[in-house]
């Protein structure tokens, strides 16, 4: 997988405001900032090339550890509201199984619905196209 190029924003939509912080993204700025882990958000991570390690934290809560960008993010299934507190790199993932027609619901089969919320604001791709803290994730 080849990073794009500065300013590519193919199939992004995109609005003024962001086509400036894409035009001005500088990589060694975000660095000295200590936001090297911009690309790395819940908004991109799991559109990287990387390993994946999966388990279960809890009997609610499902861990998916990548190494890109040596992340963690939790999936929480106990219907809990978004901690208060400072957003994070991989915000707050509100998980459900959707279940095709009826069964034991105790049985973890189906779809995964994931809601992330609470998140820093990021980059969708590794060449600054951005999102902001108000983005709300859907997977």
């Amino acid at each position: 997988m080849v990073t794009p190029a500065k300013g590519d924003y193919r199939g992004v939509p995109i609005t003024q405001e962001a086509l400036k912080i894409v035009n001005a993204w500088d990589p060694a700025a975000d660095e000295k900032a200590g936001n090297q882990c911009k690309s790395y958000g819940a908004g991109a991570v799991m559109r990287l090339p990387a390993r994946i390690h999966i388990t279960w934290q809890d009997d609610n809560t499902l861990k998916l550890e990548t190494d890109a960008g040596m992340q963690t993010r939790l999936f929480q299934f106990a219907q809990t509201p978004a901690p208060a507190g400072a957003p994070t790199w991989q915000g707050h993932s509100a998980a459900r199984w959707e279940r095709p027609g009826r069964g034991n619901p105790a049985v973890r089969v189906g779809d995964l619905n994931v809601v992330t919320t609470n998140m820093k604001a990021g980059y969708l791709r590794k060449n600054g196209v951005p999102y902001s803290e108000s983005a709300r994730v859907t997977e």
